[in-house]
């Protein structure tokens, strides 16, 4: 099941689509007022300072988080159910929803930062230390990586959105419902736990502002956090879709 998932998302057309969204959106930043005049710069403000950038949790749920929803109103997820079981039909759904927003969030902000890199300088390197602790590595040969690694926790931030709009689809059975919950759960649940301590901050730990002095264990537990909520948002799937199996409700 989940090869077939992964053979299908990889030449699905919607993928491309959706990634070409991220960068779009990403793009929208240079119609503000605020500029920096350097890539690094204009990431961090992207994350920080941009609304739009909540838009991308809707690109990141468009390729495969209305797929259980699609199946089971055209009955296909039947006939899936039949050959490999509710668990592992459950969970290739989450599995792939979650690489999916994942890949697309990520390659879709590296492509514009690459794309931004042609026109203005990378950073300014009195600016490395804005963003503890990675900004250290402006200083490095391995600049990029400065990119890369905020760029992997916010798309793990939307990944996680994207299972959760999964989820309420199975309460739900609508494919809007899929897509549109990250948006509207990304900005309810932030301004939730944006009362919380900052290690529990989930819009903290998105935007990589967590302040650590350890930048692989800010990173480890950044990703692992927002994998953790996946996987309870995965089990709750799980349980609702074998409910509705035992009650027929095909």
């Amino acid at each position: 099941m989940l090869r077939s998932y992964l053979h299908k998302l990889l030449h699905s057309t919607v993928l491309k689509v959706a990634i070409l969204g991220v960068v779009l959106v990403c793009c929208m930043r240079f119609t503000s007022y605020i500029n920096s005049g350097n890539v690094c710069g204009e990431f961090e403000l992207l994350l920080c300072f941009d609304t739009i950038r909540k838009t991308i949790a809707i690109f990141g749920a468009l390729p495969f988080a209305s797929n259980f929803s699609t199946e089971w109103n055209s009955g296909a997820s039947n006939m899936y159910i039949t050959r490999c079981g509710v668990v592992k039909y459950s969970a290739a759904n989450v599995l792939v929803t979650y690489s999916s927003a994942f890949i697309c969030v990520l390659f879709g902000m590296l492509i514009y930062a690459g794309a931004i890199s042609c026109f203005m300088p990378f950073c300014e390197i009195n600016a490395a230390t804005f963003s503890q602790p990675y900004g250290f590595l402006l200083k490095t040969d391995f600049a990029f990586l400065y990119i890369v690694l905020r760029a992997a926790v916010f798309a793990s931030s939307c990944a996680m959105w994207s299972v959760i709009g999964l989820t309420l689809s199975a309460f739900f059975p609508n494919k809007y419902v899929a897509i549109c919950t990250p948006f509207a759960a990304s900005y309810i649940i932030e301004r939730i736990t944006i009362q919380f301590p900052t290690p529990f901050n989930l819009w903290t730990i998105s935007i990589s502002m967590l302040q650590w002095e350890n930048s692989l264990l800010m990173f480890l537990y950044s990703v692992g956090i927002f994998t953790a909520l996946a996987a309870i948002c995965g089990v709750v799937f799980t349980l609702k879709v074998k409910r509705m199996v035992q009650n027929g409700k095909y």
